[in-house]
């Protein structure tokens, strides 16, 4: 998934990463660092049911990071 967020700190990252959790195994994430503190991340979450990996030749300049854990987002229908 690609996604824009405030921070690797950001909740809404957090809480799609975990959701992510509860459908696949395993999971990374990614962000293209900024110049500026207040700029919004390129962020880009991957999930799997087997090992991830990447060189970070072909990463593109994109980091690898830890969300914090957030919330699952469920659908109240």
């Amino acid at each position: 998934m690609n996604l824009f967020g405030k921070s690797v700190r950001d909740k809404q990252i957090g809480a799609v990463h975990t959701t992510l959790g509860e459908a696949f195994t395993w999971r990374k994430a990614f962000y293209l660092p900024s110049e500026s503190a207040r700029d919004t991340l390129n962020i880009l979450l991957a999930g799997s049911n087997g090992p991830l990996t990447c060189q970070p030749r072909h990463r593109a300049g994109f980091v690898e990071f830890q969300p914090e854990q957030g919330y699952v987002i469920t659908d109240h229908l």
